[in-house]
């Protein structure tokens, strides 16, 4: 059993919203929390200040809507396309790395007159899921092209092994170089993110 202390928490999540300034904050609460309660550490992050929340999968990100949680939710797994409808009625954002998701998420939120909101995930490395680098760009683009009622909020990538520095500078030169090509090519998405559990 172990004894988990919201005020230190709240403390931890206002000291590094302080050091983060402008930047926004996505709380990651993926997994039941990491196994320390999904919803009293979601509150408590909220309140703390987090812009944004992580969960694991599309039953954690309903769960928190049903107990009243209004914060933006990010949503990591990739999810079915039959999920599609259940992403939109619930206000969650997807991650998609895959057109037959992109297309459930468009036919979705035609439907329900909305747009998807998705955050893109990039492989730079970790090998679990994710666009290619050299196939992002043109992804990207033909989802912005191609499915008006998708919102591309966020670009992600996560890191395989923090620790080496050499492994973890070169896959935040990957993710960085895409950034300059989507804006070189006139692609501003709102958000870029990247970190490690």
């Amino acid at each position: 059993c172990i004894d988990v202390n919201l005020d230190v928490i709240s403390d931890n999540i206002k000291n590094i919203k302080h050091f983060l300034g402008t930047t926004r904050l996505l709380a990651v609460v993926k997994a039941n929390a990491y196994g320390h309660g999904l919803y009293p550490i979601a509150c408590c992050a909220v309140e703390s200040g987090a812009d944004y929340l992580g969960v694991s999968s599309l039953e954690e990100g309903i769960f928190l809507r049903k107990k009243g949680i209004s914060q933006p939710i990010l949503v990591f797994n990739t999810i079915l396309p039959e999920q599609a409808q259940d992403m939109l009625t619930y206000d969650l954002t997807a991650t998609v790395c895959s057109f037959d998701v992109v297309q459930a998420l468009n036919e979705a939120a035609a439907k329900q007159n909305k747009k998807a909101t998705v955050h893109v995930k990039i492989d730079t490395g970790f090998g679990r899921f994710g666009v290619l680098p050299e196939h992002a760009a043109e992804m990207i683009r033909v989802i912005t092209l191609n499915f008006k009622n998708i919102f591309i909020e966020g670009l992600y990538t996560h890191f395989s092994l923090a620790a080496n520095e050499k492994i973890t500078r070169r896959q935040f030169n990957i993710f960085i170089s895409l950034i300059k090509t989507l804006k070189d090519q006139s692609c501003d998405i709102p958000l870029k993110h990247v970190c490690n559990s």
